[in-house]
């Protein structure tokens, strides 16, 4: 059987790896915001062979900026990073833990479907083809002005791009 690969070289991507050598114990901590102490994002991509099965445990969620945040909580999941769904976990004595049996040999788990630099980029560009937009940068803060509100036009966006969060769908 092939090892395990963890991998966050990515936009967007964190976290640490401490030992994957175990598909039943694979443990991970989240890595401190950028110039920071802070922590609760994270994003990577595990993987293996299809039909194994994987226990992930991120050991350092205990310490994380919002804690109250893991009860309830499920991971969002993706074998494409395009659908998105929430995978169980389980949040005990400081650990955030969950299963995956591999239905394809990669898969990406995230603390929220990420949005990333390139989705933004195509935000801007659907949206600069609306006549009633007008893009500025200011002080290289993107800003809209237009006739009606952003939240309007970004939910249209969200619609036709399926952007909204991930469904609550678990597996």
């Amino acid at each position: 059987m092939r090892p395990i690969v963890i991998s966050d070289k990515f936009d967007g991507g964190n976290i640490s790896v401490i030992d994957a050598s175990d598909p039943l114990n694979i443990q991970l901590e989240i890595k401190p915001d950028n110039a920071s102490d802070f922590f609760q994002w994270f994003y990577f991509r595990l993987e293996g062979e299809v039909g194994q099965t994987c226990r992930v445990h991120i050991i350092n969620a205990g310490q994380a900026s919002y804690t109250d945040g893991w009860k309830d909580y499920k991971v969002c999941t993706s074998w494409s990073r395009e659908d998105w769904f929430r995978t169980t976990t389980e949040y005990n004595n400081g650990i955030l833990s969950f299963d995956i049996t591999l239905e394809q040999n990669a898969v990406y788990f995230s603390f929220f479907q990420p949005f990333s630099h390139e989705r933004h980029l195509d935000l801007l560009s659907w949206a600069q083809e609306d006549a009633r937009l007008n893009l500025r940068n200011l002080r290289s803060d993107l800003r809209w002005s237009c006739n009606e509100s952003f939240a309007c036009v970004r939910h249209r966006y969200s619609a036709a791009y399926r952007l909204a969060n991930c469904s609550s769908a678990s597996r």
